[in-house]
C-alpha cells in the first residue's frame, strides 16, 4: 500500500487552493459568472411579454354593444360576437361593412398604440349556390338545340 508523503500532501493541496481560487463565487447574475453575452432576466420577461401579447387570446362570446374596449389590455382578445352587426369606424375595415352572428373579431394593434377591431371570419351564406342534387343530365340532342343545330 502506497502512502502519500508530506510533501506530495502539500503539493496536493496546493493544487486544490488552486483550484478553488478560480472557481466562480455563488453570483445572482449572470454577469457574476463572467457571463456578458447573454440576456438578462428583464430583457427575458420582456421578449416573452411581447411575444405573448402578439398572439390572440379567446376571449368568449359577446354582443356587439359589448366588445371589449380598444386597450393595450385588450390587445389580442378574440371574441365571438352572438348578434348581426355593421362595422364603424373603429373596425380595421372601416365603417359600412355588415357581418353575421358568429363573426370573430380580435383588438390589433394597426400602428402607434392605435387600436382597432378586425373581423376575422364571419358565416359565408352559399344557400343561394345550386347545389349538386339539383342537377340534372342534358342529352346531346339537347346540347345541339340550345346552340341551333339541329343535327343533334
Amino acid at each position: 500500500m502506497k502512502y502519500l508523503d508530506s510533501a506530495r500532501t502539500q503539493e496536493l493541496i496546493g493544487q486544490i487552493k488552486t483550484r478553488l481560487a478560480g472557481k466562480a463565487d455563488a453570483a445572482t447574475t449572470l454577469s457574476g459568472y463572467g457571463i456578458t453575452d447573454a440576456y438578462t432576466k428583464t430583457e427575458t420577461d420582456n421578449k416573452i411579454a411581447a411575444e405573448i401579447t402578439s398572439i390572440y387570446k379567446p376571449a368568449g362570446s359577446v354582443a356587439f354593444a359589448n366588445l371589449p374596449a380598444l386597450s393595450a389590455a385588450n390587445l389580442g382578445k378574440v371574441v365571438d360576437v352572438t348578434d348581426a352587426f355593421t362595422t364603424t369606424v373603429d373596425f380595421v375595415e372601416g365603417e359600412g361593412k355588415d357581418y353575421p352572428a358568429g363573426t370573430n373579431v380580435a383588438i390589433v394593434d394597426v400602428g402607434n398604440a392605435t387600436y382597432k377591431y378586425d373581423a376575422l371570419s364571419g358565416f359565408v351564406d352559399l344557400s343561394t349556390y345550386v347545389q349538386t342534387s339539383d342537377l340534372v343530365a342534358i342529352t346531346s340532342a339537347e346540347l345541339a338545340a340550345m346552340w341551333g343545330d339541329s343535327n343533334g
